[in-house]
């Protein structure tokens, strides 16, 4: 019987150990998809693995703003900056950031097209001082584009923002009789 015992203890330690193998092979693959391919799943499924590791958090920032996502880059940079202080690379990354954000914010308040509503998009930083700004912007591009109720719901988001701009309570009231929405009030 204690040999029988002993024989099922050390299989389980081998599958154990094959079922930790396989983790980390898996965490592997998905940091080497996050950092060469920025696969925005690959990040999140490493992250998941391993939410504290700096590293792994830089990873998802530098692929967000491979991406052209620099305001949600931004905000990964600046969660990495608490995980490691210490980091001087990281704050020239946030610079190149933050300058890549300004360049789609005057995309997207100087053009009328799609290019340009992604760059609203984009460029969108909860908590920035222009981001009220930005939905307002969105709200007018989508609106010209024929989208009323997603322009409704651009409209909305400026309205949380700053509820004294007078054009965007008329825009919300417009769009509300004309979309026949009635959650807007």
């Amino acid at each position: 019987r204690l040999r029988d015992a002993r024989s099922m203890l050390s299989e389980q330690r081998y599958f154990d150990s094959l079922g930790q193998a396989e983790d980390a092979a898996r965490l592997q693959r998905n940091l080497l998809r996050c950092r060469k391919l920025a696969d925005i799943g690959a990040c999140d499924e490493a992250l998941r693995a391993t939410p504290a590791d700096a590293e792994v958090v830089i990873a998802k920032a530098d692929a967000l703003a491979q991406l052209k996502r620099p305001g949600e880059a931004i905000v990964v940079y600046r969660h990495a900056s608490e995980l490691a202080p210490g980091n001087a690379a990281l704050q020239g990354k946030i610079v190149a950031a933050e300058s890549q954000r300004q360049t789609l914010v005057a995309l997207c308040e100087r053009e009328s097209s799609d290019a340009a509503l992604q760059a609203c998009q984009s460029a969108l930083l909860r908590g920035a001082s222009d981001e009220q700004k930005i939905h307002e912007r969105r709200a007018v591009l989508l609106q010209a584009m024929g989208k009323p109720a997603q322009a409704l719901d651009a409209y909305i988001a400026a309205s949380l923002l700053r509820s004294d701009n007078e054009a965007v309570s008329r825009a919300i009231v417009e769009l509300t009789n004309s979309t026949g929405r009635r959650d807007a009030l």
